[in-house]
């Protein structure tokens, strides 16, 4: 098994991005509110872009946006925002992905998820 985010084995992208990301949509339903999953989404895919944008391999200021995101996750947590299921689910992504490439299978996960979250959840 390679990338696994929250219980999810990234090398079956199909199962990922289908079956396993509308369960996860669905876990997050309460105590996450449609713009804070869409502003955690935004970040992961602005690094992700930025890194693609990047002639040279030095990405180390980027990949540190990136960590931050566990405390952000918590400092949200603390303040009600999030719920401890998406909490959790950042803490493993920062925990697990090492390359642009895990970035990457990570950055369509998330988008699968925002695609199956429903519309009209609130806090």
């Amino acid at each position: 098994m390679g990338l696994v985010i929250y219980g999810v084995d990234l090398d079956d992208m199909k199962t990922a991005l289908t079956e396993e990301a509308k369960s996860k949509a669905a876990s997050f339903e309460k105590g996450l509110n449609t713009s804070k999953l869409r502003q955690y989404y935004q970040v992961v895919s602005s690094i992700y872009e930025k890194m693609c944008a990047r002639k040279d391999s030095d990405c180390n200021d980027l990949w540190m946006q990136f960590y931050l995101l566990k405390a952000r996750s918590n400092y949200d947590k603390t303040r009600r925002l999030v719920n401890e299921e998406f909490k959790r689910f950042i803490e493993s992504a920062v925990d697990n992905v090492k390359t642009k490439e895990d970035l990457e299978r990570f950055k369509l996960f998330f988008e699968a998820i925002v695609g199956f979250f429903p519309k009209s959840t609130a806090n």
